[in-house]
């Protein structure tokens, strides 16, 4: 028998023909043993079962499809699947593995908590090549629907993002506050400056013209402090952003270029906190003045020795300043 008519066996079809629930696997006998349920499971368009992998192998990476492209996600964590769940979006320039040290801790100090990190490919986003089509915010906030929906997470515990993250995840509580508890956005501006594109348009043509490892050297330098260069962080991330694709970088920045969230933002009653490294340039001030102005309830965390990428560069600092909030 096979595998499927094996779980046919053992489970129930719904409507569609998918299997809806699972029994554990025993012996059937006589027809009210497979009336016998012992354990149910919801199948969905993505996988997302935990229970029975070892601890340091509850890890599920993979893609689903979405609007014409994969987005590859990472889950890991508790193996509940009511566990509360903490939704990662990363920054422009870099993939899911930016949050690898700041997950890492977290997974000692959030037991019993999820971790779902995602980032677009194939279209738009980080591996994107030969890709044409501009990326909008409502995509962004799309991509976040489509994978708590292809999981079955109705509501998540906190969705965490920085930079053009930190701007989508603004865009998606103000949106979908009914898929949320709470929010955590870092180091962004709520609304793009006159000289958003034409710096934009720069960076894309020195990644053109010279190449990604050329912008890789600037960006570094730009994002993270003095103090940490040439450290472990500091490398990996130069690393990360010159392997990044000059199509997916064209097409994500351009979300960039124009834009306004200021009504959206003031519009989220959720709990929302805001962090910013200090080191990142003029964002502490700007971040300070539409924070309270914008949202005057939130509080502002600034976290020392960290430059754009706080959960990067002082990912042990980054974890204790939203620790508490988290678990409120």
């Amino acid at each position: 028998m096979s595998m499927i008519n094996q779980d046919a066996e053992r489970g129930i079809l719904d409507s569609n023909g998918m299997l809806a629930v699972f029994m554990e696997p025993g012996p059937l006998t006589d027809e009210d043993d497979r009336r016998k349920i012992e354990h149910f499971y919801t199948f969905a368009p993505a996988p997302r079962y935990l229970l029975h992998r070892p601890m340091d192998e509850a890890i599920i990476d993979t893609y689903i499809p979405h609007d014409g492209y994969r987005l590859h996600y990472r889950l890991e964590g508790s193996s509940d699947e009511s566990s509360p769940v903490l939704v990662f979006s990363n920054s422009l320039l870099t993939d899911l593995h930016m949050w690898d040290s700041a997950i890492s801790l977290m997974k000692q100090r959030f037991l019993g908590y999820r971790f779902l990190r995602y980032e677009s490919e194939d279209t738009r986003g980080y591996s994107a090549e030969g890709c044409t089509k501009p990326s909008t915010l409502s995509n962004l906030v799309s991509d976040v629907t489509a994978l708590l929906d292809s999981l079955l997470i109705l509501k998540a515990h906190a969705i965490i993002g920085v930079s053009l993250g930190g701007l989508t995840t603004v865009a998606f509580a103000s949106r979908h506050p009914d898929r949320l508890e709470r929010f955590i956005a870092c180091d962004f501006n709520i609304v793009s400056s006159a000289a958003n594109e034409s710096a934009w348009k720069e960076r894309i043509k020195t990644a053109k013209v010279d190449s990604m490892s050329v912008l890789a050297k600037q960006t570094i330098e730009r994002w993270f402090t003095p103090e940490s260069r040439d450290t472990l962080e500091w490398k990996r991330t130069t690393s990360m952003i010159a392997a990044a694709s000059v199509d997916g970088l064209e097409s994500s920045a351009q979300v960039l270029y124009d834009y306004d969230e200021t009504d959206n933002m003031k519009s989220i009653k959720l709990p929302g906190l805001y962090v910013v490294g200090k080191g990142d340039g003029k964002l502490p001030d700007i971040m300070r003045k539409f924070v309270t102005s914008s949202a005057p309830t939130a509080k502002l965390e600034e976290i020392e020795s960290a430059g754009h990428l706080p959960m990067v560069e002082n990912f042990s600092a980054f974890v204790e300043s939203i620790e508490s909030f988290l678990q409120m």
